[in-house]
């Protein structure tokens, strides 16, 4: 049994603890992880009101009702959903969406800046666009195998969502400066696409994406069919699902990245597919 916190797992308690999320689930969470008893009850300066064999994992639902194929091509989704501590939900029945301010903090956001400026490469898209100005930001594949400041980040964002990691993708970062952009667009993999995409993971599910500056002018992400927009604010989160309940593609995910007026963007994205694959990416 684990007995001693990480700051990352300190900083997740305080944060839930202090903006009143349910202390029992939060206890039941951290059961889970495998920590001991009486060091949760010290670390939480709580006990639990009820019997242990009562709490309940809020994670729980979600990974009961985790991804399965179907013959669609996509994956069935419970209609509990998410469950995303601190989170605003998006007030919309057509699509999933939530904001979770200072997920990261700044100098987080910093030293990720730094790590997508050192190894930038141009954009791709995953289908041919005749439209050479569709996308063109530049892009960092961030590998977390090889860096553990990674690791924690691409685990604080599994634990928050309650994604098993074999589900992810490696992390990936954007960054636009002045006049780029990414033109409208969805995260899921159109039907042509699939055999050479999804293969082995599946379609994608869940885009978890993080702000990492606060962009001067421009820059905001805007939901098109749901009237949505948000402007880049440093460490803010913007979390949603590009599939509809029953697992097919969701079109009113579809969404861009405004031109950058002033200044430059940063952002890291985390998408999640419909299978663990062969192996753990």
């Amino acid at each position: 049994m684990k007995t001693v916190f990480d700051e990352a797992w300190k900083n997740w308690i305080r944060t839930n603890v202090g903006n009143g999320q349910d202390k029992d689930g939060i206890f039941k969470i951290l059961l889970d992880e495998g920590y001991e008893y009486r060091a949760i009850c010290q670390e939480m300066n709580y006990k639990p009101s009820v019997a242990l064999d009562e709490l309940v994992n809020p994670f729980e639902a979600q990974r009961k009702n985790e991804v399965r194929h179907t013959a669609n091509e996509g994956v069935k989704i419970d209609r509990s959903r998410l469950y995303i501590p601190n989170g605003s939900k998006l007030d919309s029945d057509s699509l999933e969406l939530y904001t979770l301010e200072n997920f990261l903090s700044v100098d987080e956001c910093e030293k990720l800046i730094q790590r997508i400026r050192a190894n930038l490469r141009a954009s791709t898209l995953s289908s041919y666009e005749s439209d050479q100005s569709y996308r063109t930001s530049r892009t960092c594949d961030l590998a977390r195998s090889s860096d553990p400041f990674l690791g924690l980040i691409h685990n604080r964002i599994c634990r928050l969502v309650g994604i098993d990691p074999a589900y992810s993708e490696e992390i990936q970062g954007q960054y636009y400066e002045v006049g780029q952009e990414f033109k409208a667009h969805t995260d899921y993999f159109e039907t042509h696409e699939m055999a050479s995409h999804a293969a082995e993971k599946g379609q994608r599910t869940y885009t978890f994406m993080v702000y990492l500056n606060d962009v001067a002018e421009g820059g905001e992400t805007r939901f098109l069919n749901v009237d949505a927009s948000f402007s880049p604010r440093a460490g803010c989160a913007v979390i949603w699902s590009s599939l509809k309940p029953d697992g097919s593609p969701n079109a009113d995910s579809i969404h861009q990245a405004l031109p950058v007026v002033k200044g430059y963007k940063a952002v890291i994205t985390n998408w999640f597919r419909s299978s663990a694959g062969s192996q753990n990416p």
